[in-house]
């Protein structure tokens, strides 16, 4: 889609028909300044007025988005086609938009109800605010054409990226993860907790496997996530990459669920955290797969 040939093609066909810009916007039920911004490309309308627009200046749908018209007589099958991918599009994003949202607003309560350190906590405020302000752009009109104009890969992927890194760091800390160790059923002597890493074997050799595996799903899932996106910049795209990336992001994330609701009786204040960030990772590839 080229916005600037649109808003050519939305001025010609205007002139043609002898409409002024306010004329037009009444008849398709918006503002005059929102025509002038169609044609001048610094806009496009929404999915909503593709239909009444291009009824309006007696054109398809599919000229009205590639900006020019044509002869081909199967118009109205490609209208049709455009509109569903159209709709699904926007429907994917609403749908990641609020899951963004979730997640962000998750992140930024987290350390208060944790407790979480100082570090793990501007951690945390930095990731959900971020994602809070990615969920309510994902929403606008503005990203929407930005969607056709740049390959998404190149917002998501880093994202992804960074979320991913962010969960090997806090995995990495002394205090990521908490061992209990029981007390004989007699025993007078009371259970103790040890603070220990998602990389330490301590928890592996008791048979707590989840925060080792968690560890190193996560660095597979960072080397491949890394290795993409630097082909990606050399044109050179390997989807099998992407997609082991992706299956390694949902075994992390698998793992790091089982370390807190199987193995784990009292929760550290990074737990919770490594998990929503492994997710947020996780969808961002996902959002990157479909862009």
């Amino acid at each position: 889609m080229n916005i600037e040939k649109s808003g050519k093609l939305i001025c010609e066909e205007r002139k043609k028909l002898g409409l002024t810009q306010k004329e037009l916007a009444e008849i398709i039920g918006v503002t005059d300044k929102a025509v002038s911004k169609w044609e001048n490309g610094r806009g496009f309308p929404d999915i909503s007025l593709l239909e009444p627009l291009s009824k309006a200046l007696n054109i398809s749908v599919t000229e009205l988005i590639h900006g020019e018209k044509t002869e081909n007589n199967t118009l109205k099958a490609s209208d049709k086609a455009i509109m569903e991918v159209f709709s699904q599009r926007k429907l994917l994003l609403n749908m990641i938009s609020i899951i963004f949202t979730i997640i962000g607003v998750a992140l930024l309560f987290l350390p208060t109800v944790l407790a979480a350190a100082d570090f793990i906590g501007i951690l945390f405020i930095l990731l959900g605010s971020l994602l809070i302000a990615l969920g309510i752009s994902i929403r606008s009109k503005k990203f929407l054409m930005c969607a056709e104009k740049v390959n998404l890969k190149f917002l998501y992927t880093p994202l992804a990226l960074f979320a991913i890194i962010s969960a090997i760091v806090l995995e990495a800390q002394p205090d990521s993860f908490l061992m209990i160790f029981g007390a004989p059923p007699d025993s007078d002597v009371e259970a103790f907790y040890e603070s220990c890493s998602y990389f330490d074997l301590l928890p592996f050799g008791y048979g707590n496997w989840a925060p080792l595996l968690t560890a190193l799903t996560s660095c597979a899932s960072a080397i491949l996530l890394a290795g993409g996106f630097i082909l990606d910049l050399l044109k050179k795209t390997l989807k099998k990459l992407n997609r082991a990336a992706f299956i390694c992001t949902c075994s992390a994330l698998f793992f790091s669920v089982t370390a807190i609701f199987i193995f784990s009786d009292q929760i550290a204040a990074s737990e919770s955290g490594i998990a929503m960030l492994i997710l947020a990772s996780a969808i961002f590839q996902f959002s990157a797969q479909k862009a």
